[in-house]
């Protein structure tokens, strides 16, 4: 699956210091760029002016960097970009999404119920007010409930946008640990076609593929995560184990 070119003004939360000494702050501050996916994957960042790029580049960070770093404009309001009547929708459930988010946090599982309600009713077919309610699903014990959204949501491709990025591991450790083991693998893989260095998709890739039994392919997920990353010690464990599984 060819995945989403990223273009355009996204913003940098930042912890800064206003003041000195006694009188010191501290406030956040959401610096601006205009970014661009460049043609080796990596990410241009480039000084604005206005709401458009003046072409100076700032910086070039990985797509992995970029993606703890930076968020989109419509996850706030943001003074780059004029507002249209989808965006401004767009904006009012993200913010339910991030208030049911916070109570689901909690275990405040009504609360996060009605709200994510809220935000479905905003957009059907959100990601996170989707993936949010199977979990209030699971913690509240309704299973087969949950599997239904889970499996609606493993056949959406909009899950593998690179907003969405965070979700990825999580989703499928859900998806597993329900016996959802053929979307948890349809999950992983899609993945990492998007982040082919991220150790721990592969890792539970090969937890999930370990789960149907299959312990040669489970080994070979999990030596890749090793390779990716030589000091993951649960990894170094679960390959001894699956070694000892694969050699009976």
């Amino acid at each position: 699956m060819e995945s989403i070119k990223i273009q355009g003004i996204y913003f940098e939360r930042k912890l800064m210091t206003a003041g000195v000494g006694a009188t010191a702050q501290e406030k956040t501050d959401d610096l601006h760029y205009y970014v661009r996916e460049i043609p080796d994957g990596s990410i241009r960042l480039e000084l604005l002016k206005g709401t458009t790029s003046t072409g100076i580049e700032l910086d070039v960070i990985s797509k992995e960097e970029f993606a703890k770093r930076f968020r989109s404009c419509s996850e706030h309001d943001c003074p780059f970009v004029q507002k249209t009547p989808e965006d401004k929708k767009k904006a009012k459930h993200n913010e339910i999404v991030k208030e049911a988010d916070e109570h689901l946090k909690n275990k405040e599982y009504n609360s996060a119920e009605f709200e994510y309600g809220r935000a479905l009713k905003l957009n059907e077919e959100s990601v996170r007010a989707n993936y949010g309610m199977g979990k209030v699903y699971i913690e509240t014990g309704r299973i087969e409930q949950a599997k239904q959204i889970f499996k609606k949501l493993s056949q959406t491709e909009a899950l593998f946008e690179q907003e969405n990025k965070h979700i990825f591991n999580e989703f499928g450790i859900d998806l597993r640990k329900n016996g959802m083991y053929d979307e948890a693998i349809g999950n992983y893989e899609k993945a990492i076609s998007i982040d082919p260095k991220d150790e721990n998709l592969y890792y539970n890739l090969g937890r999930a593929y370990k789960e149907t039994g299959d312990y040669k392919t489970a080994y070979e997920k999990v030596k890749k995560a090793l390779e990716l990353k030589p000091d993951f010690k649960e990894a170094q464990e679960y390959l001894e184990f699956l070694k000892n599984k694969a050699e009976k």
